[in-house]
């Protein structure tokens, strides 16, 4: 796995743990160890553009597989004022169940000499749990040095190593190691020691960079990869989260995914004693969902929903802790666990109603480079269920709360790829997609009422994935904010809107349809000498992503999925148009817009549809993407003017 510690530079410190050690203390400092071979650096490099607050002079990481320690070496120049405050505390984080971090040298160069930082700075030991909010307890530490007299044109050098691999995994030798990142490195350096006996794999990406190779004994082996003046990767803005563009080299010494399943499987088994011992509440939850009901399915979506609603979402990830679930009878006594947790407990009570099912290990965000990567654990950081009915297989996420519908059409997000925990599993496999369906219908009535005023009704009907956002956004923030949030869009379109009902919520989970209405009085205000009224697109307000940089180098991210349609239907007593029509479609690979609009006596329809048919927009179809944006937004027919008299003076 990847246990590089993290050189951090400006997270706030969100706790402190009361029973740390006394900032005093000095156990952590220690000498560099000696196989760690000298990496030198230049004191000066002419600046790169991208160098605008920080100069990297060298990143040196060497690690040494046969006794557990991985060194850091880093060497920074800071340019400016700005990156003054983020430099002045370096953190070193670490898992205290299996790792020790020594911190060798702090130093500041300035003037033509260095001075040492560790002696005259103070040092904290403290927990830090950024995760905290999002109900990840990470039990992680971190040594906190708040340096003196950092100065623009000092040049900062600090070193550590980390002792320990997690105990899960220290079988085997697993890294990713980057030789570029968003600013431009003037050295890159990566040393590997170990056994020549041991065999692994080595897989560079986005770089022809080759090691050099060299045995230092007949017991260890050394692996150097040495980089120089790298220009930045992409940094542009709305990237996919699964594009990694940086040059970097993977290591792993699992021949297969198959072996790395094999390793798996016991964490993921139930507890042995489980079959002679399950607890009484399981049977009785068991009893009550097999009672209810004799299809499969059912049975198997009430035990989902059950475990998706009721055991609440909360993860202790230190040590073992983040990669083996917990006991499932402890998970529901407690009513709290992760995603982990979660998968065995739905298995453990679809297993009582003999329905077989298996973990299956995804990444959240960055499923689609799976199959890119060596085996190593560190390509999952999410656990969900394959359950399998009459040869049929269905994927379901036991930490996705409120969903709605039924098993056959349950929303499953697109992970791409998974590895499925079990002994008939070979490797990865491709995930199933949701099928394609409208996720959200939009239905606006606009009457004209008076010539001074109209009202505005407005229907939306969220389907499938977005009935569950829908849902969980209800349930996350109340049905007031809801309110009190619809009522200020409406009158941010509408300057002077007032609500002539309250907002009407109804959800039919079984079916998995929520609905939301409202209905608006809005003025008609006089411009220009006509009292005249703007109609709004929702779709082309709230969904339309136009802010593309065409001088981008990389692909743009797309909400996916996405499909929505619209109807706009105007009455307007006051006036007559005269016949005319639009219909203008818009498709490459990545977007369908669709627009038609029919103008005809006193009323005028309008129809919206937005469907993205992947997740990003390639970079050779960026300038197509933008060319449709840019026709969408201006188009003059969705400026359409409602003339109306002018109201009579009393």
């Amino acid at each position: 796995m990847l246990h590089r510690l993290l050189f951090l530079l400006c997270f706030p410190i969100l706790c402190l743990r009361g029973d740390a050690p006394e900032s005093s203390s000095n156990n952590h400092l220690g000498p560099i160890p000696e196989w760690v071979k000298p990496c030198d650096f230049a004191l000066e490099a002419p600046l790169k553009p991208s160098q605008e607050h920080i100069q990297n002079l060298l990143t040196d990481v060497q690690r040494n597989w046969e006794n557990k320690t991985t060194f850091i070496h880093g060497v920074v120049k800071i340019i400016n004022q700005v990156i003054i405050e983020s430099l002045s505390q370096l953190r070193f984080s670490f898992d205290p169940t299996y790792q020790q971090v020594i911190v060798h040298q702090i130093r500041v160069f300035r003037n033509g000499q260095w001075n040492d930082r560790i002696m005259t700075s103070r040092h904290n030991l403290i927990q830090r749990e950024e995760e905290l909010d999002l109900q990840l307890f990470s039990g992680n530490f971190t040594h906190v040095y708040f340096l003196n007299d950092i100065r623009v044109g000092d040049i900062l050098e600090y070193s550590l190593s980390s002792i320990g691999e997690n105990p899960v995994f220290s079988s085997h030798l697993t890294d990713i190691q980057f030789l570029q990142s968003t600013v431009a490195e003037e050295k890159s350096y990566y040393r590997l020691l170990i056994h020549p006996d041991r065999s692994f794999a080595i897989k560079p990406c986005n770089t022809s960079i080759e090691p050099s190779i060299t045995d230092l004994s007949p017991t260890l082996r050394e692996y150097v990869w040495e980089a120089t003046e790298t220009l930045p990767s992409s940094d542009d803005d709305a990237q996919p989260d699964w594009y990694v563009s940086e040059a970097h080299i993977q290591i792993s010494q699992y021949a297969t995914w198959k072996e790395l399943i094999q390793q798996l499987i016991p964490l993921f088994s139930l507890p042995k004693d489980f079959v002679e011992n399950p607890s009484a509440e399981m049977l009785t939850l068991v009893k009550k969902w097999t009672e209810s009901t004799d299809d499969i399915t059912k049975r198997a979506t009430l035990a989902l929903r059950f475990v998706q609603d009721e055991i609440r979402y909360m993860g202790f990830e230190e040590g073992i802790g983040g990669i083996k679930p917990r006991d499932p009878r402890l998970i529901l006594e407690r009513r709290f666990g992760d995603c982990k947790d979660k998968s065995v407990l739905l298995r453990t009570l679809l297993f009582l109603m003999e329905i077989p099912s298996h973990p299956v290990l995804v990444h959240a965000s960055k499923g689609k480079r799976l199959p890119e990567l060596l085996p190593t654990p560190a390509a999952f950081n999410h656990a969900v269920l394959q359950i399998k009915i009459d040869e049929s297989l269905y994927y379901v996420d036991p930490t996705n709360s409120l969903q709605g519908g039924v098993l056959q059409d349950n929303y499953f997000p697109p992970y791409d790829w998974g590895l499925v925990i079990s002994e008939e599993s070979n490797g990865l496999i491709p995930l199933p997609e949701a099928p394609a369906k409208i996720l959200t219908e939009i239905d606006t009535a606009i009457n004209i009422t008076s010539p001074s005023s109209g009202e505005v009704t407005t229907q939306r009907t969220f389907y499938g994935s977005d009935a569950d956002m829908y849902r969980k956004l209800i349930k996350s923030i109340g049905w007031k904010k809801i309110k009190e949030g619809l009522l200020n869009d409406a009158q941010e379109r509408y300057k002077g809107a007032t609500a002539i009902s309250a907002p009407v919520i109804t959800d039919d989970r079984e079916k998995n349809i929520l609905t939301t209405q409202e209905v608006y009085k809005i003025p008609i205000r006089k411009r220009a000498g006509k009292q005249n009224l703007k109609v709004y697109s929702s779709i082309i307000v709230n969904e339309l992503d136009n802010d593309i940089n065409l001088e981008r180098s990389s692909p743009f991210a797309l909400i996916y999925p996405e499909w929505a349609k619209e109807h706009i239907h105007i009455q307007n007593p006051f006036n007559t148009w005269a016949t005319d029509s639009e219909n203008v479609t818009h498709e490459n690979e990545s977007v369908l817009y669709h627009f038609s609009m029919k103008k005809q006596g006193q009323t005028a329809d309008f129809d919206i549809e937005l469907r993205h048919l992947k997740d990003h927009v390639p970079l050779n179809a960026v300038q197509d993407y933008w060319n449709i944006m840019h026709e969408i937004t201006p188009n003059p027919s969705l400026d359409l003017i409602i003339a109306v008299p002018e109201a009579k003076q009393e």
